[in-house]
């Protein structure tokens, strides 16, 4: 297993230069400045309420507009009420799907504030991820203070992908901007492959790791947070440690000295 771990970080960081600096998001209308229904379907089942809008916010994180679904009753079944997309990729590859979102609550965090809130009643939504062939990834997120941006890496051998957000927390306002799916060949200077990697091992290591403006929310849930060096300011300070290497060589360096119990620097 540990030679496995290696030879991925290895084999990952040779493709780095190799990287085409052409960018691609493969979802259409993903700020909604083509309006609330171009490309995207919201539906709700009998016996949910809810509405879908569009918002101006004073700062939307892509265009003038974010999706603003006021969820009254989401019904029995988590699937209630949904926001849906869909994207036509290339099969048999890794991808990472980003997007913004916040909820109308927010909390505070300082327990010498007046308005602090030990156990703070959270605002949950599900995102999926199916194609055409039935495989679906579904992952639930948690809403904090303010809007955050939020991540899920995975690999699909499917063309053909319905992205769907299922709010979940009744009597909320949700707020998605920014939706985008990218793949390794992406000018953001973000690393899909690594992400994929790293998320991967996340679940049997309970480590998270951000760089840039990923999520740094995760590192709350995490038992161990890590930051790259080339993180920014905000993933740092709210990480455990922080790496002497910048993106992938960060990622093995973390690694090779949490997951595999070697302290010495990784080659590559």
């Amino acid at each position: 297993m540990k030679k496995l771990l290696l030879l991925i970080c290895g084999s990952l960081l040779s493709m780095a230069p190799f990287i085409d600096a052409a960018a691609q998001n493969y979802v259409i209308n993903g700020g909604f400045e083509f309006g609330l229904e171009a490309n995207w379907t919201h539906a709700k089942l009998p016996g949910t309420a809810a509405t879908f809008t569009l918002n101006a916010p004073s700062q939307a994180k892509e265009g003038n507009v974010e999706l603003m679904i006021d969820l009254d009753n989401g019904g029995s079944s988590k699937y209630g009420v949904r926001s849906t997309t869909t994207a036509l990729v290339a099969s048999d590859s890794i991808y990472l799907l980003r997007f913004w979102a916040r909820e109308s609550k927010t909390f505070v965090y300082d327990d010498k504030d007046p308005n602090y809130v030990a156990n703070p009643d959270f605002a949950e939504m599900i995102v999926t991820i199916e194609g055409e062939s039935g495989n679906k990834h579904e992952v639930s997120y948690r809403f904090r203070q303010g809007m955050t941006l939020f991540h899920l890496p995975f690999k699909t051998f499917d063309k053909n992908l319905a992205i769907s957000f299922y709010p979940q927390t009744n009597g909320r306002t949700y707020y998605i901007d920014g939706v985008e799916l990218i793949d390794q060949s992406n000018d953001r200077n973000i690393d899909v492959w690594y992400t994929y990697v790293w998320n991967n091992m996340q679940s049997s290591t309970d480590i998270a790791w951000v760089a840039g403006d990923n999520d740094v929310s995760m590192l709350e849930h995490a038992g161990f947070g890590v930051a790259v060096a080339n993180a920014s300011a905000k993933a740092k300070a709210a990480a455990d440690f922080v790496t002497a290497g910048e993106r992938g060589a960060g990622v093995c360096e973390a690694v090779r000295r949490f997951v595999l119990d070697v302290s010495a620097d990784l080659e590559v």
